[in-house]
């Protein structure tokens, strides 16, 4: 019953979420992805720079095969300069 009560609370607030995004951007995503996010100040020796290249690297492997099972993740970057 714990676990349920968490599933159900974290997808209230991905969809919560997920409407700021179709109001502000017209975005459609999925409320059953994965949410990979990462928000903090940009500079080129942290960290996104290499997540960067983990998303390039998943995308790359679902066009070279159409039929791998993945998960589906929503990436999100955020932060300033």
């Amino acid at each position: 019953q714990f676990v349920r009560d968490i599933q159900r609370v974290k997808l209230k607030n991905k969809q919560r979420l997920l409407a700021k995004f179709k109001d502000g951007y017209g975005l459609n995503i999925n409320p059953a992805s994965m949410f990979d996010v990462q928000i903090k100040r940009i500079h080129e020796y942290k960290r996104q720079l290499l997540n960067c290249l983990h998303v390039i690297t998943l995308y790359n492997r679902i066009k070279d095969n159409t039929n791998i099972k993945t998960v589906p993740r929503t990436v999100i970057f955020g932060g300033k300069v």
